[in-house]
């Protein structure tokens, strides 16, 4: 908890459960009505399913006014997503602002947290000013695209150079080691390469959607693993590929096209009819891969960054 003193005395704590809606409408209350009610709606709701934490959601009060909110929450994998704190107009707007983002981080990195981030549409991106004032950082824009043409044929395409195996005990070694070196030079966020442990990079993408070891795959050329693929099935019949990863000495090769390749066709075996993922803008390579590929973009999220010491 975070108290001021004197006749201006502002308290930052979790808010009360007669404030839960109060505060949800503040944290949005940017956008239109009919969203607002939506947004709020869907809030309440995930805090009753303890899908959200109470514990995150802040709220800024003076004599039982509330002056402004902040929701943020823990993620397997180390990591914490932030809502932009919001406060009311006035004075005293950004010192409010400022005192819940410091709450909001002090919280998760209590929990554990090392990486904390907020992605933001291009409408909400100036609400980034209150966190890059709490130490965190405009990084780039994060483009989401999906592949909804027909997908290749499992027996389209030139003989294969690499052999895939799921990620099965026998793998785990080889697999795990192969991971971390897909990161070296990487230009998907290297910001973050090195933050978080092997367990906490799993732990992370094991909990995005089914987790279904048969489509976590090690490739090797040979007898040579060159890289890994992270394929998760969605609840809406859609696959995400969650991650793809070469070694920095088989990169130009094109082993990540046929890695990627390989992921469409065992899509189209599964009757998927959907394959999404996501990029860093700044990774001119993979879009370029992706959209020869057939990727289209469908969304985009400005991304608030901000790495904690363990």
């Amino acid at each position: 908890m975070d108290r001021c003193t004197g006749s201006e005395a502002v308290e930052i704590a979790p808010a009360r459960p007669e404030e839960w809606e109060s505060a949800f409408r503040l944290v949005f209350q940017s956008c239109s009505p009919l969203v607002q009610r939506t947004r709020v709606q869907s809030a309440l709701q995930l805090l009753g399913e303890g899908a959200l934490d109470p514990e995150g959601l802040f709220v800024a009060r003076r004599d039982n006014q509330l002056l402004g909110a902040l929701v943020c929450m823990r993620v397997p994998g180390a990591t914490g997503l932030v809502w932009p704190p919001q406060a009311r107009a006035g004075s005293a707007q950004i010192d409010v602002e400022d005192r819940l983002t410091r709450q909001a981080s002090t919280w998760l990195r209590q929990q554990g947290v090392r990486l904390g981030q907020a992605l933001l549409t291009e409408q909400e991106r100036t609400q980034g000013q209150a966190l890059e004032r709490g130490g965190f950082r405009y990084l780039t824009r994060l483009w989401y695209l999906h592949h909804c043409q027909r997908l290749p044929n499992p027996s389209a395409g030139a003989p294969p150079r690499l052999t895939i195996h799921p990620y099965r005990p026998e793998v785990y070694e080889r697999f795990h080691t192969t991971l971390l070196r897909t990161y070296e030079g990487t230009l998907d966020f290297p910001e973050i390469s090195g933050v978080r442990t092997l367990e906490q990079i799993l732990e992370g993408h094991r909990s995005e959607g089914r987790f279904e070891p048969e489509f976590w795959w090690l490739a090797c050329d040979g007898d040579r693993p060159v890289g890994v693929l992270l394929a998760t099935p969605l609840d809406t019949g859609t696959w995400d590929v969650a991650y793809t990863g070469i070694v920095p000495e088989a990169r130009r090769r094109g082993l990540g096209r046929e890695l990627l390749l390989s992921a469409l066709r065992s899509a189209h075996a599964q009757g998927v009819t959907e394959v999404q993922l996501a990029v860093d803008e700044r990774n001119q390579p993979a879009w370029n891969l992706y959209r020869r590929l057939g990727f289209e973009p469908f969304d985009q999220r400005h991304v608030f960054l901000a790495i904690w010491p363990s």
